[in-house]
């Protein structure tokens, strides 16, 4: 229970609200993590790397792309992988999109890569551009089922004129297995911006009528990241922060 409810604390602040401190923390971690996957608990890996990339220059991308050609496991490559959507720099965008031409880039993690990359508000516009480009060679690195799956993310983009030109694209660019998925992305699309023409006035005042978050104070000066244990879920004291190293 301990460590669901920091999964989901991470989400709202880091992930959500991008709090600038746990967003600090996250990149403290990561790098830690990636000294020494000990440090962090296994399922606190992904978000806790993806929420560091999501404030990463290109010396933290290039890092994540050697961990990912290095890695050992097929859920650690993945999650390395992955997080390469995560950045909202557009030059490391346009590396990241690349990468879903790169024969090392399995077949059924194309579609998760695009979907990541059209769900992050900083790239998702250069991901949906990408994709109408490339749009012959990728659906052939997907097939014809995991385009699906890059369907159903499309209402990430979240604008009224996507939809149109979503909609578009795919009478245009017609999937025998999608048009279903197409029906219920535009399906989503609609409720999505509905619920935002309803909500956002009453959510924008309720915002408006609280206090800001005050910051805690900063760490000392080099100071390592907590480690979480998975045994029992608690934030300790990274070994080596406690020997002074």
């Amino acid at each position: 229970r301990t460590k669901r409810r920091m999964r989901f604390a991470h989400r709202i602040l880091g992930e959500i609200a991008s709090w600038p401190p746990v967003c600090r923390a996250a990149a403290a971690r990561c790098s830690a993590y990636l000294d020494d996957p000990a440090t962090l608990a296994p399922d606190l890996a992904d978000p806790v790397v993806e929420l560091a990339a999501r404030e990463g220059r290109r010396g933290l991308w290039r890092t994540l792309r050697r961990a990912w050609l290095a890695a050992e496991t097929p859920q650690a490559r993945r999650r390395f992988l992955l997080a390469l959507a995560a950045f909202r720099d557009p030059d490391r965008v346009d590396e990241t999109l690349a990468l879903a031409l790169d024969p090392r880039v399995p077949g059924g993690d194309v579609a998760l890569l695009l979907g990541r990359a059209l769900h992050n508000p900083e790239a998702r516009e250069q991901a949906w551009s990408f994709v109408e480009r490339r749009w012959n060679a990728l659906s052939r690195r997907m097939g014809a089922m995991l385009v699906t799956r890059l369907i159903g993310a499309t209402p990430a983009l979240g604008t009224r004129e996507a939809r149109r030109d979503v909609a578009a694209f795919f009478r245009a660019h017609p999937v025998p297995t999608g048009r279903r998925a197409v029906r219920q992305a535009l399906e989503r699309f609609d409720l999505e911006l509905a619920l935002v023409r309803r909500g956002a006035p009453e959510l924008g005042r309720f915002v408006a009528e609280r206090p800001a978050p005050r910051e805690p104070l900063p760490a000392p000066e080099g100071a390592l990241p907590a480690k979480v244990t998975s045994q029992s879920g608690r934030w300790e004291e990274h070994p080596r922060a406690a020997r002074g190293g």
